[in-house]
């Protein structure tokens, strides 16, 4: 399998460094001339930026993305390079063995097929969790949630649990509520508007994934043993949490903002519809409408997920 589209090597990443930080855009002499680059990898990394969208070439001038842009971009592009890469896991895992483990016969890659194999297979993980646990949460959700349930203990023993929700977890007042108990409890959580798939990561090094059509709850799951692919899995969740805005709002206030324009704020971070944010501010939709109007002109922002974005990395809420 070639490797991810989305790869930025490393003369490709100093290119762009060096371009954002050019005070006007350069052309290809002056960017050439400022950097290390022999001919060929200036070449190469012009075309690879370009390719990915991070810089656009215009009149003879380099024009690089604004770097949240960039990143967010590279993201969605490992996102979908995975995605792509779950449908051949099961076939990928009948040949491949981990580093020199030659001698071992059990696959890379197993599927679990049936609901009751899935959840002991989850309750095996998080209860030989030693040091981490990593979640991506999303919709469709089962009338139990395995990974919730045994998540008490592992948290009473230390180990550091992060959770990423999709933001359509907070239209849901059940599953806020189970998200704030499990915030007692000292779990970690941030929300993005999208997550690639749902999936448990213990100690960066075995994961499962569930397996369910669009809307369907997940009655199987693919369960992968340590190699490059759960790797790979726990940069994703590294880049995804980075990119995530916390789940709870600070209590701390700046910029003169009271408890409910921080809380707007850190909702509009999460990408979820007007209906939804006025059920939790316990307002009209017009007075929700009103309110982001006026706080994108005092913050300048163009749109209502920047301006939630811009908050949470200024520690604003």
């Amino acid at each position: 399998m070639p490797p991810p589209s989305s790869a930025l090597p490393p003369s490709a990443q100093e290119l762009y460094s060096l371009l954002v930080h050019f005070p006007s855009p350069a052309t290809y002499d002056e960017a050439s001339a400022a950097g290390a680059l022999s001919r060929e990898e200036f070449a190469e990394a012009v075309a690879r930026l370009e390719a990915l969208s991070l810089i656009e070439v215009r009149d003879g001038r380099l024009l690089p993305r604004s770097p949240e842009t960039a990143l967010l971009s590279l993201l969605t592009g490992q996102q979908e390079d995975l995605s792509s890469m779950m449908e051949s896991l099961p076939a990928l895992g009948k040949h491949f063995r981990h580093g020199a483990e030659a001698e071992d016969s059990s696959p890379v890659v197993a599927k679990l097929t049936g609901r009751a194999e899935m959840v002991r297979g989850l309750n095996r993980l998080i209860g030989g969790a030693r040091r981490t646990i990593r979640v991506f949460e999303k919709p469709p959700f089962g009338e139990s949630n395995p990974v919730e349930d045994s998540e008490e203990s592992t948290l009473s023993r230390g180990v550091g649990t992060r959770v990423v929700y999709e933001s359509s977890v907070l239209s849901h007042p059940d599953h806020m509520a189970n998200l704030e108990a499990m915030a007692e409890l000292g779990e970690e959580s941030k929300v993005r508007d999208r997550l690639p798939f749902k999936m448990l990561l213990v100690d960066g090094s075995e994961a499962m994934i569930p397996l369910g059509g669009p809307g369907q709850v997940a009655t199987s799951a693919l369960h992968l043993r340590p190699s490059v692919l759960t790797d790979a899995l726990d940069e994703l969740f590294a880049a995804t949490w980075e990119l995530s805005v916390p789940a709870f709002a600070a209590d701390e206030s700046s910029l003169d903002l009271d408890s409910d324009e921080r809380e707007l704020l850190r909702l509009l971070a999460t990408g979820i519809k007007d209906e939804a944010i006025a059920r939790r501010l316990g307002v009209s939709t017009r007075t929700v409408s009103r309110k982001v109007n006026a706080l994108l002109e005092r913050m300048g922002s163009t749109n209502r997920f920047q301006a939630g974005v811009t908050a949470a990395k200024r520690g604003w809420i």
